[in-house]
């Protein structure tokens, strides 16, 4: 039998059964704490009561309301009677939470508290965090292992955390970056991207305390040449959902900037609002079933926690990402590093501003990192990648369970990462600007231990590039796309593992197939080094290690490569020890350090083949 999942809803019945608009006999009341500065209650006012318009649609007129806490209130906010809107400051706070209870057997919301802390508002301005370790976050679930477990709830049930605000704070601040190196940033400016950066947050805290989970495909809703259009975000919203963790949108330099957040519901909520609290009549299960059917129209694209599953190369969907945006995200991704170039090479002569210190800067160059992270991270997902659709039998346009993404555009996404990451103009920062990456000298401000005063441009590119290359050279990916070769339709030239395997050879190698001297820059080698590595353990097939004992909830070990992968890395290895040793025997190294380095690849791979020729037969 399939499993069945109940919804968690309030309860909510109309005054008057029989119109077709009517007041709930019990609204859902939010009180905005007084503690909320008063500049800001109207931008939490107006997010709690988006989905107002959801629920007229359904029948209920001003389902939600929202009330001020009075100054000389006699209850206290934790009481259970009353939702609140609540806002605490912290030391390093930079986080929203909506949570609510509800009855465990019957799945009704009793009760909703939100919280808001100081630092979402400061977060675009605040001092405390110099480092970043920009793809330790995916590691942490199981980015280059292949394993992912969610957290559980008392052990029982997946229970996803939501860090949509401390995220979006990290985008507001690259934003106000960049628009402040662009110089048009104005106070009213800031003034009106803090309200719709509040505004957007409360909405999707509030769509969890209405039982709504979160949805990682709704960014895909529109044509990335209309995210800016706002006579069409202001009528159907710039994502399908709020619930999606949407990113700050930055026009490029010319482009009419538009809203910079969504700032109404998108189509999916109307959707999730239908199915949870439309009144039903006759037979409920039928006509929630004829609701779910929609699931194929435009902007009811939905793809939760399990999908997106944290980065894990386990996660199958590229559009099951968090702060992607439009329904071509590499597209995206591109404009996204477009204007991270933009930010670095104007920060040293447009952001630091007379009597300022110099840490400015490094953090902007920090947000700019994780931002160029992210778009590799999104893009690399196609490539051996599947759209993977919730249709049921029998419903509208229905879609196949899953389609192998088209093998042009995971061709496309290699290239985008054989340019972007991959190539000798990756990663280029100013010299002037890394001189002054200066650090706040104040160790009660950060967790992170200070090894290195200065800035490890080095460590932070390779940390990037590995993270990539590690998803490429994942089992996971590498079994999909071997499988996919056989799902590509006739008349569709296949994306093979050979494709992927040629194609980041020939980049990153690229110094060996160029006529002339040969001379490796130090960011190249150490992504040479990295990539070798990587192939030497295709090559080996080392035993996945050993789980820990009891296993966690829901641990699963890591698959083991294709044989086909080895071989092919082993062909790779080959090729690159052969160039190698040509090069310099041709006399074509002069550069000592380049010399070193291609002498310690030939001698690393020599020993890897042999060692790969005495290991027995699995």
């Amino acid at each position: 039998a399939e499993d069945v999942y109940n919804i968690r809803r309030w309860h909510l019945e109309k005054q008057d059964p029989n119109a077709p608009l009517s007041p709930p006999k019990q609204p859902i009341v939010y009180w905005l704490e007084n503690t909320i500065p008063v500049e800001y209650r109207d931008a939490f006012r107006e997010g709690a009561l988006m989905y107002n318009k959801a629920f007229e649609k359904v029948g209920f007129q001003d389902a939600i309301v929202v009330k001020q806490m009075p100054d000389d209130a006699d209850w206290d906010p934790a009481d259970t009677r009353y939702n609140t809107i609540r806002w605490f400051n912290g030391v390093g706070a930079s986080f929203a939470i909506g949570p609510s209870r509800s009855n465990p057997f019957t799945g009704q919301i009793y009760d909703a508290d939100i919280g808001f802390s100081d630092g979402i508002v400061r977060g675009g301005r605040r001092t405390g965090t110099e480092f970043v370790a920009p793809v330790s976050h995916d590691n942490a679930y199981g980015y280059e292992s292949g394993t992912y477990t969610m957290p559980m709830l008392f052990g029982k049930r997946p229970d996803p955390q939501c860090n949509y605000a401390e995220g979006l704070a990290e985008q507001a601040a690259f934003g106000l970056d960049l628009l402040d190196v662009r110089g048009a940033l104005t106070p009213e400016m800031e003034k009106e991207f803090i309200r719709q950066y509040i505004v957007e947050v409360t909405a999707h805290e509030v769509g969890h305390t209405l039982g709504l989970r979160h949805n990682f495909r709704a960014s895909t809703l529109l044509k990335p040449n209309q995210l800016n259009d706002t006579s069409i975000t202001s009528r159907m919203g710039q994502s399908g959902s709020v619930m999606d963790y949407n990113p700050v949108v930055i026009a490029a330099r010319g482009e009419k900037q538009g809203d910079y957040v969504p700032l109404t519901i998108g189509p999916y909520d109307y959707w999730a609002i239908e199915f949870g609290y439309k009144p039903i009549a006759g037979e409920e299960k039928a006509e929630l079933a004829r609701i779910a059917s929609r699931v194929a129209e435009h902007g009811n694209a939905y793809s939760t926690d399990e999908d997106a599953q944290g980065g894990s190369p386990t996660s199958i969907d590229p559009r099951a990402f968090l702060f992607d945006m439009s329904d071509d995200p590499i597209a995206f991704n591109r404009a996204r590093i477009t204007i991270i170039n933009e930010l670095w090479a104007n920060a040293d002569s447009k952001l630091v501003k007379p009597g300022d210190g110099y840490q400015v800067l490094r953090r902007s160059v920090n947000r700019g990192m994780g931002e160029y992270n992210r778009a590799l991270a999104s893009t690399s997902r196609y490539i051996g990648g599947i759209n993977h659709n919730r249709d049921h039998a029998g419903d509208p346009n229905g879609r196949p369970t899953y389609t192998p993404i088209p093998a042009a555009r995971q061709r496309e996404a290699l290239e985008f990462l054989r340019t972007y990451a991959f190539s000798e103009k990756a990663f280029v920062l100013p010299a002037g600007l890394q001189n002054r990456l200066a650090i706040d000298r104040m160790p009660q401000l950060t967790t992170t231990p200070v090894t290195r005063i200065d800035y490890p441009w080095h460590d932070q590119v390779l940390s990037v590039q590995s993270g990539v290359l590690g998803r490429m050279y994942n089992a996971a990916v590498l079994k999909r796309i071997q499988d996919n070769e056989l799902l590509f339709a006739a008349n569709e030239k296949a994306f093979t593992m050979a494709d992927l395997f040629k194609g980041l050879d020939s980049s990153i190698w690229s110094e060996l197939d160029a006529a002339g001297p040969v001379r490796i820059p130090s960011l190249r080698r150490n992504l040479q080094r990295e990539q070798m590595r990587q192939l030497i353990r295709l090559l080996m097939r080392p035993a996945p290690p050993t789980p820990p004992s009891p296993p966690p909830p829901g641990f699963v070990p890591p698959p083991r490569p294709p044989e086909d992968a080895t071989t092919l890395a082993r062909a790779s290895l080959v090729s690159i020890q052969a160039k190698a040793r040509q090069a310099l025997a041709a006399g074509r190294v002069t550069d000592p350090t380049t010399k070193a380095h291609l002498e310690e690849t030939r001698a690393r791979i020599d020993a890897a083949l042999k060692a790969q020729m005495d290991k027995p037969l699995e």
